[in-house]
């Protein structure tokens, strides 16, 4: 066996891309348990060799094992003295991860490659073979083009595999879990701020779809802004606190619904009162470009990859004209909504007991009513044609027959104009301008 390289030539970046492991964890183990041992540099550094690689990757295999760290170092320990190597231990290194080169792809592989063998690997839950696909991207491209190439493609392949049908929530879950997880240490291994400026990024009440907004975080640290991230579904409840405590010079939130665009609305208008710029992306902003208007903020166009360029316009040119301003005020209208909504899905009940399935009924009402609602908050019933092809996706996961949806929105307009009565004029209008043949 070739004799491990023992120079420092790795930082932790590296390391933590190469292992998985989080820098936090890392830290801690060389505190406590001084194993592994870095050198460090002149600006007290650190660099790691390829033996140290190797070393916190036999320590991470015993606790895969089921091995406690503690009793991972202890063996380690016993093993040097006895004279023996632990990563020449013949008993123990096939618990080892394979080397780059061991991953099953040509040393030339293009990203297509790549991401399709990742893709594949979490259709099969196959963490494994995943971090190794990874660690071999890593090892061939910077990292925020793994990013993109790999990780948020791969997500949409599977997001439209579960479309047709072909893959499962379990399987989209699983693939973003896994992403958010090595988002979340490249994060940890960025460089230190330089910019004295701070940037909060987040998503709005009901958005769930936090990879955007993390890589968001991501793309700012690396290039020196200081970011505080909130994740996902932040309240406007003591937004103003949060303001005054960080006082950042400009607010990023991501939303990929309608619901949750109806929701920045709210946020957007709580931080003009702050005089804090909000900036704002994401799915339903590229398929309703009318929603740009709506929202008082900056809009960052339909290119990740270029929102932190966009990001970092807004913080250098403040005075730049907002690209959107706030509907004119329904509240009457949406107030009444709110008290015949019930009524509404009552009737639906009476119309539709014969032709459709109780629990079929009750899904549709749930999500078909937060969308009716958060279209009457921005201004636009048609905003709604934006949602069917979702929704369809959604509801064809269930058993209910191909003709049910349509017949469902068919039914909820005709109960909503019979209860609306005298108002139903503008929602009636409303209505009549979306395509409903799209179903």
């Amino acid at each position: 066996m070739a004799e491990i390289s023992k120079t420092p030539a790795f930082n932790l970046g590296v390391v933590t891309q190469e292992t998985g492991i989080h820098p936090d964890t890392l830290r801690a183990w060389e505190r406590r348990y001084g194993l592994p041992n870095p050198a460090r540099t002149e600006g007290r550094h650190r660099l790691y060799s390829q033996h140290d690689i190797d070393t916190i990757r036999w320590l991470l295999a015993r606790q895969d094992e089921g091995m406690s760290i503690s009793k991972a170092v202890k063996l380690w320990q016993t093993l040097q003295e006895k004279g023996s190597d632990p990563l020449e231990d013949n008993t123990l290194v096939t618990s080892l991860p394979p080397k780059l080169t061991d991953v099953g792809l040509p040393t030339e592989a293009q990203i297509d490659d790549l991401r399709t063998a990742w893709v594949t690997a979490c259709l099969n839950f196959d963490e494994s073979r995943a971090e190794q696909v990874v660690a071999y991207a890593f090892a061939l491209f910077p990292a925020e083009v793994v990013c993109f190439d790999i990780f948020f493609a791969g997500l949409s392949e599977i997001g439209q595999a579960w479309y047709r049908g072909e893959a499962t929530v379990q399987q989209e879950h699983f693939a973003s879990g896994l992403v958010q997880r090595r988002i979340d240490a490249l994060i940890a291994a960025a460089p230190p701020q330089l910019h004295p400026e701070t940037v909060v990024v987040g998503c709005p009440p009901n958005e769930e779809h936090v990879l955007p907004a993390l890589m968001m975080s991501l793309l700012l640290r690396n290039r020196g802004w200081g970011v505080v991230y909130l994740g996902a579904d932040v309240p406007v409840a003591n937004l103003g606190e949060m303001i005054a405590s960080v006082q950042p010079v400009l607010t990023v939130l991501t939303a990929h619904r309608l619901v949750a665009a109806s929701e920045l609305l709210d946020v957007a208008l709580a931080l003009d009162k702050q005089r804090i710029p909000m900036t704002y992306g994401g799915w339903i902003f590229g398929v309703n470009p009318g929603l740009r208007e709506v929202i008082p903020g900056y809009y960052l166009g339909d290119n990740l990859r270029n929102a932190a360029y966009e990001v970092e316009r807004k913080i250098l040119k403040p005075a730049l004209p907002l690209s959107g301003k706030a509907p004119q005020s329904k509240s009457d209208l949406l107030k009444y909504y709110s008290v015949i909504r019930i009524a509404v899905e009552s009737r639906l009940r009476e119309m539709l007991e014969e032709q459709i399935d109780e629990d079929y009924l009750q899904i549709a009402n749930h999500y078909w009513s937060e969308i009716v609602f958060s279209a009457l908050k921005l201004g636009d019933i048609g905003y709604l044609a934006s949602e069917l092809a979702w929704i369809k996706g959604f509801l064809q996961r269930t058993d209910a027959p191909v003709d049910a949806l349509p017949l469902y929105v068919e039914a909820y307009r005709k109960a909503m104009i019979e209860i609306l009565r005298d108002r139903a004029e503008p929602i009636e209008d409303w209505l009549n301008t979306v395509d409903w043949s799209a179903l």
